[in-house]
């Protein structure tokens, strides 16, 4: 894995790394038919999704800052900016504009015994993608991808780093040289900063989790998607569409991919025993032309 200069110290596969995507045997039909199914980022698992590296922020501030009416609004200021970008201002809600974050998630753990009971109740598939042809076929400007961080501590580090990095001693904050320097930040340069953190801030969400989550060595791409707007071309909207689950509907977005494109196999999940689960497999492929290796799990799990 690598951190390139835009990631924040986020880390990225590189070619000849893999991937591998829990799902269902509809699943693995819908992907291998040319399209993920990308959910919502507020419909995911973890309810606090989207939220830590903006708590990780405040925590750093509320341990630098001496004034608290500056501090305050400073974190005013930044919360605001981080709404926006998120697209949860009230505002472009009630004149008409939808957009919104949505995830796939994978795995880099191959034949997990969590993700099989998480994801597909052990009866499930494990896609096996080569990361490089993968991510050339989901490969769009609006697409984010790296490597979840769940350690409290790492994420602190790595903000922190960020900040010292992009506005300690630079032009455009010339009174910022230090962490004991926020208190100073004041007028046109508190704006610029906080526009600029925002932006920062929103993107260390998309790969910030919950250590309680740390299980599942998860891998992410992230599609900025607006679904509807009165401000932006239709042909720049995508498509929201709903699945149900435990009762609740889920909003989802369908990101294109190349059939077959980078999958290499595929592992049965280690509760299905039918014998026709692999012949009805690479039947599947057969009839489709696409060369994939269809393997059973080695996990001896009863039940």
């Amino acid at each position: 894995m690598r951190s390139s200069n835009d990631s924040l110290g986020i880390l990225m596969l590189e070619p000849g790394e893999k991937l591998y995507h829990y799902t269902t045997a509809e699943g693995v039909m819908g992907i291998c038919s040319g399209k993920f199914w990308a959910t919502k980022s507020g419909f995911l698992n973890d309810t606090t999704e989207f939220q830590i590296a903006a708590e990780i922020f405040c925590e750093l501030m509320k341990e630098s800052m001496r004034d608290k009416s500056r501090l305050c609004q400073l974190l005013s200021k930044v919360t605001k900016n981080v709404e926006g970008w998120q697209g949860d201002i009230e505002s472009l809600k009630q004149c008409g504009h939808h957009d919104g974050n949505y995830v796939v998630s994978f795995s880099l753990d191959y034949d997990s015994a969590l993700m099989w009971s998480e994801y597909s109740g052990a009866l499930g598939y494990c896609m096996c993608f080569d990361f490089e042809r993968l991510n050339n076929s989901l490969e769009d400007i609006e697409t984010l991808h790296g490597k979840v961080v769940y350690n409290r501590n790492e994420q602190k580090q790595i903000m922190r780093l960020a900040i010292e990095q992009d506005y300690f001693a630079q032009d455009e904050y010339p009174s910022l040289n230090a962490w004991h320097c926020f208190d100073s930040l004041v007028g046109d340069e508190l704006n610029l900063f906080c526009r600029h953190i925002a932006a920062e801030i929103c993107f260390l969400n998309m790969f910030f989790k919950q250590p309680c989550f740390a299980g599942e060595n998860e891998y992410r791409y992230v599609f900025m998607r607006t679904y509807s707007s009165n401000q932006v071309n239709p042909k720049h909207c995508v498509k929201q569409h709903f699945r149900v689950r435990d009762g609740v509907f889920i909003p989802f977005v369908k990101e294109r991919v190349r059939p077959f494109d980078g999958l290499e196999s595929i592992l049965i999940g280690p509760k299905n025993s039918s014998d026709l689960a692999a012949r009805g497999l690479r039947e599947f492929f057969r009839n489709n032309g696409a060369t994939v290796e269809v393997k059973r799990s080695g996990m001896p799990l009863r039940y």
